[in-house]
């Protein structure tokens, strides 16, 4: 009906369950002036909703013995998780609640803003990384989101605001954009 689209691959034996959110979004649809944009936002879903600050998020997480994860690529963005048959319903309700609930606090965008720029610096003295970054440039051109570099510039992620985010979450973040996939033993 919302337009979601739900997979699910049965596989007994193990008692796990992994459970991926797939979204048509990612890298290829940050505005030219804030490449990363989609990373960072992936990134902060993390970090808080309207029920859960980013440590009790942290410490379900943890009380379930599963993994969420958040991450961005260039043509989608992907929420998982993975626990125990016997808590697959908790962690999958953690998970829609991040997927749904996001709300980006200030205090933890300026943590994560402070981690990527890290990661940014670290990247400038890796030649291997220097060459990919100007390779993808080159190619398809530095304004292209394909040329641009997918975790954002120096420049892009010191100037990212709670209001982009918040704003490519509602654009992007709609059911008729999300593929669910359930496969284990359920």
């Amino acid at each position: 009906q919302n337009g979601l689209s739900l997979l699910h691959v049965e596989k007994r034996g193990i008692p796990l369950v992994a459970v991926g959110m797939l979204l048509r979004s990612g890298a290829m649809k940050d505005p030219a002036d804030r490449p990363g944009l989609a990373h960072m936002t992936a990134a902060m879903l993390l970090e808080g909703t309207v029920t859960r600050s980013s440590q009790q998020i942290a410490e379900e997480t943890e009380f379930l013995g599963a993994h969420l994860d958040s991450t961005a690529a260039r043509e989608h963005v992907s929420l998982s998780v993975e626990t125990l048959t016997a808590n697959w319903r908790k962690a999958l309700g953690l998970m829609a609640d991040v997927a749904r609930n996001a709300t980006f606090p200030a205090r933890e965008l300026e943590r994560v803003r402070n981690e990527r720029l890290t990661d940014l610096k670290r990247v400038a003295d890796e030649p291997n990384l220097i060459a990919q970054r100007a390779s993808r440039a080159l190619l398809y051109g530095p304004e292209s989101s394909y040329g641009h570099p997918l975790t954002g510039t120096e420049q892009a992620v010191s100037a990212v605001t709670r209001e982009e985010l918040a704003g490519l979450y509602a654009d992007q973040y709609v059911p008729g954009s999300v593929t669910v996939i359930v496969v284990g033993d359920v």
